[in-house]
């Protein structure tokens, strides 16, 4: 995993530049689009993809974020052309958004430790 540093946002939730490995279903498709997270928060990521999706495409998403698998919904809101995409998650369960917060509080405390070993 890459851990590239922390962004912080007018969001309200903390956003960091992590890659962690995330599959895309959009809604009618049968194939997976397998690509990495080049940022993530509780409630998104983006993603740099040279195919990019168009915006309000409907997804199902699969989060592999550290030991945890986490899967919920989510549509696309932006769309960069030949950049990336950046994804809104619309329906993360509870113990999903849990499991997410406590990955991107652990990738924030090591690239602190990181920063100041170094």
């Amino acid at each position: 995993m890459r851990k590239q540093g922390i962004r912080s946002e007018k969001r309200g939730h903390v956003r960091v530049k992590v890659s962690v490995p995330i599959e895309l279903t959009p809604e009618g498709s049968e194939t997976p689009l397998r690509t990495e997270t080049a940022d993530l928060s509780v409630k998104g990521c983006y993603i740099e993809i040279l195919f990019t999706l168009p915006v309000t495409t409907q997804l199902q998403v699969t989060l592999h974020a550290g030991d945890s698998t986490i899967f919920t919904r989510g549509k696309i809101v932006t769309r960069d052309l030949n950049v990336g995409n950046g994804i809104e998650f619309t329906s993360m369960t509870d113990e999903g958004s849990k499991t997410l917060r406590q990955f991107i509080e652990n990738v924030v405390a090591q690239q602190k430790k990181d920063r100041s070993a170094g």
